[in-house]
């Protein structure tokens, strides 16, 4: 019977060669080859996972033509099939083998939490009592885990909860025996079995990095946003008003706390300003704990000093150089105008600071500002006149930093020297006394002249005084009218110490004369009173310590001597964290100010203890301040437990491991090294030991065995670890621990060669829309396949052809799909470059170049159709080459808007059909029937073709069995799919309440299938 209609998807059977009967049963149905012309398709005793079956077999038969055996008629079996098992009549019940649909958690899953419950979802109910420890295990590598085991009937699942929780970084393997039974009594076809691995356990608590403002910080903001970063993320609920606190003096200041998980960052802002110059205290809590619950060591502080309150004071001139009234001032002299603060540079210029004479003459002179020193100097541009009185007047419009102006115009004057003086001057005398005892801290040195004195030559050089090794800064005044200097120090002096003060001969007169001699005198100022209470500047334990050795004594340790009477069990003691003191006696080391309270009995295990020290006085009877208060923790008590291994690497059943590879194993805690050798720790290849050398790294607890040579390719390893191996506490390993790997192949060195093209070199009349097809001996890199490696041309043409490049892994072919149909009767060359390389990186060994000619129009011109269609037309999907048995059904079945590719317009012929996919071809199908479409001449055309095309294939069907398995996976007629849609309709058959109903339905699709069936031959 000819075709009514072109084919709506795909299917293809292949038979055997010889022609003889071959068949292939495919869920529950035969179709069997049983004459040249004639195929047999039987359904029979076809059992459905719903529980429904057909008693009775139901065939049917139809001719074709020998080469009508086509893709396009094949195609609508499965289909028709797949009705006659939904619709087949005479349903009844049948025991089903139950089987595990899903289980959690999945197969392969990793980074788990320990505390994972086991679930199993089966196919079938089943009888619990057939779920139990011999048929339902969990295991890791070497002991299988106690558990319980729940089933629901309502859900069909299994449980298994673990007694306690499962060891982390540890793979579990689970196993369900085929011998689980459901409750109509069948047992599993197979054993299921999944693995499974937890995630490793974080017991690092969290470090602060850094804080800003960090302690000690000055000048900070009255409002800052005090930001403090963590090593690790936090849990947010732990960061609160309760463990981030600020506190200025006795008052706890309100903070806007927020916590940016990102960054790991606590941003804490302050909701009312600070006062100006208080020390705040930051504390970040040892609540702060991080996401696995582990707090911080201890809780921090941090001080930081808020600025001082804005500038709002005026500037004030504090001193000038001439004083206000001087006179007898030298004609070469400089003014200096000191200031209390800092003023603006601008503001110092020529109209602010005025310099006139009597006369009211301004006086010429150069005007610089010192801001180091916060002076005015002005230098006059000539020398000043004798007995003239000058004014200077410093302008209000001068300003400090902060914008504040002089309160008012500042002015002084001075009077100029009488014509020279050559009398020498000299040193009338001088306060202290040399040698002088007692002097007072905030004592002034004075001396007396002769004469009028220039003030200008009393400076840094002409007159120090110094503690013998380093200066001390202070001011020098000069009072005309008594005719004294006066040096005046910056600081107070020091307690007890000896000064030197010396007045050089530098000091010159008026009139310009240096003084006849100079002077140093010596004196010691009054020695100190001792006020200061004694410190506590170091203890044993220290603050926070833990692992405290419970046989330890307390040493606390002070900055100076003590009253021995003072210390005693009222000022010093240790309590048990509840308030129980503990019976101690007390002891004072005078030589190293120190103080020993020495428990009677050994500390606990394990405890945290407080110790307080109060009331304590030093030999001048100051009395301590307040009381010192701090906690440590003994030490855990004794180790036990044998060392454990909790990372390796290689792991085993490792494959493909470098030969280089060194065995890297962590232990649980350090190792005693001696323990570690080549009798307890070594590699061998099966037969004899490797030779290795051994490295431990006790900060790690890392143990790493090197092979002093490369190992063998492709051999099979062992890793021994001997009990022998031992912790610091002298606890061997509770067992030997041995596993395997397996090392890396030999290097690929051979470059991919080229074994067959499509069209094949110098292969004429090829058709203008055919790709080009390029297969390799190997795997080629995907990502060396592009327009730079891969390009074509036409003979004579250097221009090269646009076309999409692609590679198709599953047949280690580039393919290259012309963008444009070639031209007609032209010839054109594909060139591939050594660019192109294997998985290896091993490149083609040269350049590589195929032609072909195209057909020319004259051999085409009788193909053309009716409907205005060429014969060749441009291939719709790239990665389905011309040569491909099922390239022109494709081709054309697009055409037609059955088929449409992916989103990147690819076919993708290998891939799994879905549901949806399914829909389509079934509706194409019953609109074929409803329709009734008669052929045509071109689909009477490309029927003719197809017959062709595929008489070949069908001859060698036999052959092609794996094939025709890739094809059933190319239409996603999947035997899973198949049953998990059976079950589905299980539901929706069981909610059916009239057969009748039923029955009628079934009939309706028989009909659908019989017509479909013979429109289709």
């Amino acid at each position: 019977m000819p075709l009514q209609s072109p084919p709506r998807r795909l299917f293809m059977v292949e038979s055997s060669p010889g022609g003889g009967t071959a068949e292939t049963v495919m869920s529950g149905f035969t179709l069997e080859r049983t004459g040249a012309d004639t195929v047999q398709i039987a359904l029979s005793a076809v059992v459905h996972e719903a529980g429904i079956s057909t008693p009775d077999a139901v065939g049917i038969s139809y001719l074709c033509r020998r080469h009508a055996a086509n893709a396009v008629a094949l195609m609508a079996i499965p289909v028709i099939l797949a009705l006659l098992l939904v619709a087949a009549p005479g349903l009844s019940a049948v025991k089903v083998s139950p089987r595990v649909l899903s289980m959690e958690p999945a197969n392969g899953a990793v980074e788990l939490d320990p505390t994972t419950t086991v679930r199993a979802i089966f196919s079938e109910s089943m009888d619990p009592s057939s779920l139990n420890g011999f048929t339902v295990t969990l295991s890791d590598a070497s002991s299988q885990v106690a558990g319980s085991i729940h089933y629901d009937r309502e859900s069909r699942t299994m449980e298994f909860r673990p007694y306690s929780s499962l060891v982390p970084n540890t793979t579990y393997k689970v196993k369900i025996d085929a011998s689980v039974k459901g409750e109509n009594g069948m047992t599993m076809d197979d054993s299921a079995a999944w693995i499974f691995s937890t995630r490793q356990v974080d017991v690092i608590r969290p470090l602060i990095l850094s804080a800003s403002p960090g302690s000690g910080a000055t000048d900070v903001e009255d409002r800052p946003e005090i930001i403090v970063l963590f090593s690790e993320e936090l849990n947010r609920e732990t960061v609160s008003a309760s463990s981030v606190i600020l506190s200025a003096g006795d008052r706890k200041i309100p903070l806007s706390i927020t916590y940016d998980k990102d960054n790991r960052r606590i941003v804490a802002t302050p909701q009312e300003s600070l006062p100006w110059g208080s020390a705040c205290v930051m504390t970040m809590g040892q609540a702060i704990s991080d996401l696995a619950g582990n707090t911080m060591a201890r809780a921090v502080e941090w001080i930081f000093t808020v600025r001082p309150a804005p500038d709002s004071q005026p500037p004030k001139v504090v001193r000038t150089l001439p004083w206000d009234g001087s006179s007898r001032v030298s004609l070469d002299t400089s003014l200096e105008i000191w200031f209390d603060e800092a003023i603006q540079e601008n503001d110092i210029n020529a109209f602010n600071i005025h310099f006139r004479d009597d006369q009211d003459r301004d006086i010429a002179g150069m005007v610089n500002y010192d801001s180091r020193n916060r002076v005015v100097r002005f230098s006059p541009a000539y020398a000043l006149r004798h007995d003239t009185v000058y004014t200077v007047t410093v302008d209000r419009a001068v300003r400090d930093l902060s914008g504040n102006n002089l309160s008012e115009d500042f002015t002084f004057n001075f009077t100029t020297c009488s014509p020279p003086d050559n009398q020498a001057p000299r040193i009338m005398s001088v306060f202290p006394a040399d040698r002088e005892e007692g002097v007072a801290l905030n004592a002034r040195m004075q001396v007396i002249f002769s004469e009028d004195m220039k003030d200008i030559t009393m400076n840094q050089f002409t007159v120090t005084l110094s503690d013998g090794e380093y200066k001390v800064a202070g001011a020098i005044a000069w009072d005309g009218g008594n005719k004294s200097m006066t040096f005046t120090p910056k600081d107070k002096l020091g307690f007890g110490r000896t000064y030197i003060f010396t007045v050089r001969k530098g000091i010159k007169d008026l009139a310009g004369n240096d003084l006849v001699e100079g002077v140093i005198i010596s004196f010691r100022t009054i020695p100190e009173p001792d006020r200061i209470p004694p410190r506590l500047i170091f203890s044993s334990p220290n603050v926070g310590e833990a692992g405290v050795s419970v046989k330890s004594r307390i040493e606390v340790f002070f900055d100076e001597a003590l009253d021995q009477s003072s210390v005693n069990l009222f000022s010093i003691s240790v309590a048990e964290q509840g308030g129980r003191k503990v019976h101690c006696k007390a002891a004072y080391v005078g030589e190293e100010r120190k103080v020993i309270l020495t428990p009677t009995a050994s500390l606990g295990f394990d405890r945290v203890y407080t110790v307080r020290v109060s009331g304590i006085k030093d030999a001048a009877g100051n009395v301590m301040a307040g009381q010192e208060a701090w906690t440590f923790r003994t030490e855990l008590a004794p180790d036990e437990k044998g060392p454990q291994v909790v990372f390796r690497n290689p792991e085993d059943q490792s494959q493909g491991v470098d030969i280089r590879t060194q065995i890297k194993v962590i232990f649980s805690e350090g190792i005693n090294v001696l323990t570690l050798n080549e009798f307890t720790f070594f590699i061998t290849d099966g037969v004899n030991k490797v030779s290795s050398s051994m490295d431990y790294d006790p900060a790690s607890s890392t143990a790493i065995l090197a092979p002093r040579s490369n190992l063998d390719y492709s051999k099979v390893h062992w890793v021994t670890l001997k009990k022998g191996i031992c912790d610091l506490a002298g606890n061997k390993m509770d067992q030997e621990l041995t596993w395997k790997f397996v090392t890396a192949d030999p290097p690929d060195l051979t470059g991919p060669t080229v074994v067959d093209t499509v069209p094949e070199e110098g292969q004429s009349e090829v058709d203008p829309n055919a790709n080009v097809v390029v297969r390799f001996s190997e795997s080629i890199n995907d990502l060396s396949v592009n327009s730079d490696t891969v390009t074509m041309r036409a003979s004579g043409d250097d221009t090269g052809i646009e076309g999409k490049v692609v590679y198709d892994r599953s047949k280690a072919a580039v393919i290259f799909a012309p963008v444009q149909r070639l031209a007609y009767n032209r010839t054109y060359i594909l060139t591939i470059t050594p660019g192109v390389q294997d998985l290896a990186g091993n490149p083609i060994d040269r350049p590589f170049r195929v032609s072909f000619t195209t057909i020319s129009r004259q051999r085409i011109a009788g193909m053309d159709l009716e409907k205005g269609f060429t014969y060749f037309e441009t291939n719709p999907f790239p990665d389905i080459t011309s040569d491909h048995w099922a390239y022109n059904g494709v081709r054309d079945l697009a055409r037609k808007g059955y088929l449409k590719g992916t989103a990147a317009t690819l076919f993708k012929g290998d891939g799994k059909a879905s549901r949806y996919e399914m829909a389509l071809i079934l509706k194409s199908v019953i609109d074929n029937v409803n329709t009734r479409r008669k052929l045509d001449k071109y689909d009477a055309l490309l029927l003719e073709k197809l017959v062709t095309e595929f008489s070949t294939e069908l001859n060698v069907v036999g052959a092609r069995v794996d094939d025709f398995s890739k094809t059933l996976k190319f239409l996603g007629i999947q035997v899973k799919d198949a049953r998990i849609e059976v079950a589905r309709l299980r539901d929706r058959i069981d909610g059916l309440k009239e057969k009748a109903a039923l029955e009628k339905q079934i009939e309706k699709y028989r009909r659908m299938a019989a017509m479909a069936l013979i429109m289709m031959m």
